[in-house]
């Protein structure tokens, strides 16, 4: 998984939420469930994004905290 595919996955959930929003004001017959897809698909994008984030190596150096344990004695 590139972080460039998750980033699409939420660009393309904010331009179907547009479009539900669209949808909504002019009172189209499926627009709740273009929204709830939008933010299925929003969802699913920032988990990706999460899951890229937590196992990039520099972020689990980070998130490290075994070198700070001797510092509180």
């Amino acid at each position: 998984m590139r972080i460039k595919l998750s980033i699409w996955i939420l660009v393309i959930g904010f331009m179907i939420g547009f479009i539900g929003a669209w949808m909504k004001i002019t009172h189209q017959f499926f627009a709740d469930f273009v929204l709830g897809l939008s933010a299925l698909i929003k969802l699913l994008g920032l988990l990706f994004l999460a899951i890229f984030f937590l196992r990039h190596p520099k972020v689990k150096e980070f998130l490290n905290m075994d070198e700070y344990k001797d510092s509180f004695k």
